[in-house]
């Protein structure tokens, strides 16, 4: 198997896990999105720290600064992420999100000199036109609070996936998601000591089996899904390997239908095919391994 087809499986193994994941926050609406960014990161230490072992010094080494720059961001990404997934749809929430691969497309042009002609472009342009038609597909507008913290959550967003491209190739999937875990730790951790974000407080009395199960799911799902974009990033270039991550918008919608009864619409399923479509466009274009999809 090719190396570009060997990225396309992981991106998708990604998204799916990423959808699941997202539906997983969304239903953990009695849970404050600090404790389960916490509890994500904790998790993901607890599995990778002896997995890394010696690895670790790369953090520290001179050529580390994507590496920390993309769990910086990648960090307040996950954080705008989950206090949307709880204020909105799933839909809504990743759409937001999914403002990203447009900043990360204008900067693959800019900065990393990658091509986007052809069916990268196609594939691109119609996984974002699936997204937003979904997440905007005809329920109660976002607030505006959400609004604003979805576009600084795509920003973020967009920053990682650009450092994300550049720090795989210097580093290990294990120690670039270490990384980010340590850092979603971190953050939460301070904010909540800090009380710089108002939310619900943490139901202590009241978890039970099915609250662990929660953490448990998001945490694992997210460390799966992280490393596995992780190793999509070291065969694909960036603007594809974000685009096929859209498609975690696709599962995470699938999952709120089978799980929460969620009844799509026409735009739904018209949105659906938009990101399958994108996901064709750009699983040929690496399949042919076009000049402006290697790496």
């Amino acid at each position: 198997m090719g190396a570009a087809r060997i990225g396309y499986v992981w991106a998708l193994a990604s998204a799916v896990s990423f959808g699941l994941m997202s539906w997983l926050v969304h239903a953990a609406h009695e849970l404050p999105p600090l404790w389960i960014a916490l509890a994500r990161g904790l998790v993901g230490l607890a599995i990778l720290t002896p997995l890394v072992g010696r690895r670790l010094a790369a953090v520290f080494a001179p050529n580390s600064g994507f590496l920390w720059l993309r769990a910086v961001a990648g960090a307040l990404s996950i954080l705008c992420y989950y206090w949307n997934l709880q204020r909105t749809s799933v839909g809504t929430a990743k759409a937001l999100q999914d403002l990203a691969p447009v900043i990360v497309a204008a900067f693959s042009v800019l900065v990393l000199r990658e091509n986007l002609r052809g069916r990268t472009g196609l594939g691109i342009a119609l996984a974002i036109a699936g997204a937003l038609a979904i997440g905007l597909r005809g329920a109660t507008p976002p607030s505006g609070v959400v609004v604003a913290v979805g576009i600084v959550g795509a920003f973020a967003a967009a920053t990682a996936f650009l450092s994300l491209r550049e720090a795989a190739s210097e580093h290990s999937p294990e120690v670039i998601v270490w990384m980010l875990c340590a850092s979603s730790c971190l953050t939460s951790a301070v904010l909540i000591a800090s009380g710089a974000i108002i939310e619900q407080p943490m139901p202590w009395g009241a978890l039970g089996v099915r609250e662990v199960a929660l953490f448990a799911g998001v945490a694992l799902t997210g460390l799966c899904g992280q490393l596995w974009m992780t190793r999509a990033y070291q065969h694909l270039s960036a603007s594809v390997a974000s685009a096929l991550g859209l498609t975690a918008l696709l599962w995470g919608v699938l999952f709120e239908i089978a799980f929460s009864r969620a009844r799509p619409s026409v735009g739904d399923w018209c949105g659906y095919a938009l990101i399958v479509a994108g996901a064709v466009a750009l699983r040929r274009a690496s399949a042919r391994g076009s000049p402006d999809d290697e790496v």
